[in-house]
C-alpha cells in the first residue's frame, strides 16, 4: 500500500522571509512547536521555507514580535486542490450530472433474454416475468425483493 503524504493531505504553504538572518524566524517558528522543513536560503537577507496550513495563526503571531517581511509564494495540498476544483461550476455540474446520468441509466432493465430452452417455455417463462414486472425498460426499484 503506498503511503500517503500527510502534508500534501492537510495543506502546507511556501513563506518567504525577508529581512537580517531570516533563518532565525524559523529557528523561532521550530522552538515554538510548528512544523518547519526545506528551509533553503536564497540569499543573506531572504530564505524560504514550508509551514503546515494549521501552523499559518500561531506563525503570524511569532512575526508580528520580530522585524520579518513574509510572503507567501506557494500553496500545496489538498485543501487548495479542492478549492481550485470547486472554482470551475461547468466542470463539478458536468461531474455531477455525469453520476446522475450514470446511476439513473445504471437501474434500468436494458433487456431480458431467455435462452437454452424450448419456444414454448420460453414464452410461459416471459409471461411470469412480465407479471414479475420484468421487462426490458422497467426500473429496478419497482420489482420487489426476491423472497425465498
Amino acid at each position: 500500500m503506498k503511503h500517503l503524504n500527510s502534508k500534501a493531505v492537510t495543506g502546507y504553504v511556501t513563506i518567504l522571509v525577508k529581512g537580517t538572518a531570516p533563518e532565525m524566524f524559523f529557528q523561532k517558528c521550530a522552538n515554538a512547536g510548528i512544523s518547519v522543513w526545506d528551509v533553503k536560503k536564497r540569499d543573506t537577507d531572504l530564505c524560504e521555507g514550508n509551514i503546515k496550513l494549521s501552523d499559518i495563526k500561531q506563525m503570524k503571531h511569532i512575526r508580528r514580535k520580530t522585524i520579518y517581511k513574509i510572503t507567501f509564494t506557494g500553496k500545496n495540498g489538498y485543501p487548495f486542490l479542492i478549492r481550485r476544483f470547486l472554482k470551475k461550476k461547468p466542470l463539478v455540474l458536468g461531474l455531477f450530472f455525469s453520476v446522475l446520468l450514470f446511476f439513473f441509466l445504471s437501474n434500468i432493465i436494458w433487456e431480458v433474454k431467455i435462452s437454452g430452452v424450448p419456444k414454448d417455455i420460453e414464452e410461459k417463462i416471459d409471461k411470469q416475468l412480465v407479471s414479475y414486472g420484468i421487462h426490458p425498460g422497467a426500473w429496478l426499484f419497482s420489482l420487489d425483493p426476491p423472497t425465498a
